[in-house]
């Protein structure tokens, strides 16, 4: 397990050293499932048929969202998705559809592992504009089988292309 996670460390950072990068934000709402808001942010690659990133989720907890009231000092768990992706480029567009594992990060102790091997998480979107970059997608959680769990989450975000 510590060899695939150092692998997947190895690509993100040697596809983004190499390759025009993207870091943005985004805030995103399940449809289905605790019908929670996600909070996230993500840095990665989308300038080849190879798209790679590393994207950081807090699910908050409610199905209201007030960031006013949200201390974010005590956000102790945080979900890490390292997606490839298979990515179409279309001028200062990219349409591109990924997988990812999905990993637990405990923020208190430094732990992150595996959240399930039997799932995870599948995402279509379109990003678009240059150097402001505005994202839409949709997330949602399959088995081994392909077959998905009827949860998905819808992200809009913005970002920087360098």
């Amino acid at each position: 397990m510590k060899k695939i996670k150092l692998l997947i460390l190895f690509i993100l950072i040697f596809s983004n050293i190499y390759f025009s990068m993207f870091l943005g934000a985004n805030i995103g709402k399940e449809l289905g499932g605790k019908n929670r808001y996600v909070l996230g942010t993500e840095i990665g690659s989308y300038s080849s048929i190879i798209a790679l990133s590393l994207n950081l989720y807090y699910p908050m907890s409610g199905t209201d969202l007030d960031l006013e009231n949200t201390n974010f000092s005590n956000i102790k768990l945080v979900e890490i998705d390292p997606y490839l992706s298979l990515n179409l480029k279309i001028s200062s567009s990219a349409i591109y559809v990924g997988v990812a594992p999905i990993l637990i990060a405990d923020l208190e102790t430094f732990e992150f592992g595996l959240y399930s091997r039997d799932i995870f998480h599948g995402k279509i979107g379109l990003k678009t504009g240059a150097p402001i970059t505005i994202s839409l997608e949709a997330i949602t959680t399959f088995n081994l089988e392909f077959l998905s769990t009827d949860i998905y989450t819808i992200n809009l975000g913005i970002g920087l292309t360098f």
